[in-house]
């Protein structure tokens, strides 16, 4: 089949439109395939299945009904032929709009479609960023030891009136003016009083109850709370006392370390939560690096993102967190009801965060293109190796959930990773 006429025109936000024109030879071609297409599936007095002449099955179906199934054939089959010819990145379908169709003779038709946008980088290897050293402070490593005693707490029920410390539980139902608050009501919940786990204010109240005391109170939930309909608004609280428990938290001894790892002292479990803290301090400060040199190579790049790209990021950010909210047994619903938000309301917020993830992943596509960056069948097999090191029955868990897609997707994390350490590598010298 010869090469197609095609004319091709850049458009504003990285878009083109194609002038695509099929004359009679291709035309032909296509006719023969919907004909093959239709006469197959069509039963007409008289013939076999398959075998009615074309001017029978016409007659048959109706001219307009073979037009329509010769254009369902040649738009695609001649865009995708036109797009691969010229050499065009479409990220996004066609919008075709027919201007002339002759049938049997000549089809010609516009398509509009989205395509990857070019990048202009700046002089990345000129850019620079310091890993910030973040050492470990006495008081992080206290706070673990604490935490690790606190999970170990014997909890006794008492009968007094409660106290900082004292781990309660209470109901509570939350009210602005005479409406129910959204999310404000829990029966048998658990607070550790002082623990600063509920809005500034709240737990304080609780202290001087006794079990089966109820209580009416007023809060003013802070400004800048998370949930925009109930920032800085006065809530109004009912809550009943069930239970309160002193918690007796085990010495911080020999014994007790002996019984959290393989530590014969103190001073060994500290050594061991210094050595961790500091290796995820250096990740973090590592991290920290490489997201604010990741921000200045972006700022400084020339990019004309695509309205399609950025719609399809927001859309895959909308639908990841729905599945994270699924998986944790939630519902999507019940979840915007308690932000105070519908599905729009998220489409328009997460707009900014979307391009902004679009445009990075561009830049280090164009940069991983100039620095020749590969990553080999060899590396994603070690990466899924390393996954799934220590699974119980590893070799079957590969095959049945490390299929192609998820290699793929693994191969685009090591391009990534690839590419941004080269990036630092850059950046730090």
């Amino acid at each position: 089949m010869k090469k197609l006429q095609v004319k091709v025109q850049k458009l504003p936000e990285s878009k083109v439109k194609l002038t695509v024109t099929v004359e009679k030879e291709e035309m032909q071609g296509y006719e023969k395939h919907a004909y093959r297409h239709l006469v197959s599936s069509v039963k007409i007095a008289g013939f076999r299945p398959g075998k009615a002449p074309l001017n029978i099955l016409k007659k048959e179906v109706g001219q307009a009904k073979f037009d329509n199934e010769v254009l369902e054939v040649a738009i695609p089959q001649s865009y995708y032929k036109a797009v691969t010819d010229e050499k065009i990145q479409a990220i996004s379908q066609p919008q075709v709009n027919v201007s002339k169709f002759i049938p049997g003779e000549l089809l010609e038709y516009e398509a509009e479609v989205a395509i990857l946008p070019e990048v202009k980088l700046p002089d990345y290897k000129n850019i620079k960023v310091k890993i910030e050293e973040d050492k470990v402070k006495k008081e992080e490593i206290d706070q673990i030891l604490d935490n690790l005693r606190k999970e170990r707490a014997i909890l006794r029920d008492v009968e007094r009136e409660a106290k900082n410390g004292d781990r309660v539980e209470i109901d509570f139902d939350g009210f602005i003016g005479s409406n129910p608050l959204q999310g404000g009501s829990s029966k048998n919940h658990p607070i550790v009083i002082g623990e600063g786990n509920f809005i500034p204010g709240f737990e304080e109240e609780l202290i001087g109850l006794k079990q089966g005391d109820t209580k009416e109170f007023d809060i003013k939930f802070p400004d800048n709370y998370h949930v925009a309909d109930i920032a800085g608004k006065g809530v109004h609280f009912i809550i009943k006392m069930h239970i309160i428990q002193e918690v007796d938290l085990p010495e911080l001894n020999d014994k007790f370390v002996e019984q959290i790892g393989p530590f014969k002292k103190v001073a060994d479990l500290k050594k061991d939560i210094e050595k961790n803290l500091e290796q995820a301090k250096k990740e973090e400060s590592k991290r920290k690096a490489e997201q604010e040199l990741l921000e200045k190579i972006v700022a400084k790049s020339k990019i004309e993102v695509p309205k399609d790209m950025v719609d399809q990021e927001t859309q895959a950010m909308i639908v990841d967190l729905e599945s994270a909210i699924i998986q944790k047994g939630g519902n999507f619903d019940d979840y915007l009801k308690s932000i105070g938000k519908k599905r729009e309301d998220l489409d328009k917020e997460l707009k900014g965060d979307a391009e902004k993830r679009v445009k990075t992943g561009l830049v280090l596509s164009q940069v991983s293109k100039e620095e020749g960056i590969l990553v080999t069948d060899v590396e994603v097999e070690a990466e899924v190796d390393k996954r799934i090191v220590g699974m119980p029955n590893a070799k079957e868990f590969k095959e049945k959930y490390f299929t192609e897609e998820n290699k793929k997707d693994i191969e685009l994390q090591l391009f990534t990773r690839k590419t941004i350490e080269r990036l630092l590598g850059y950046a730090t010298k």
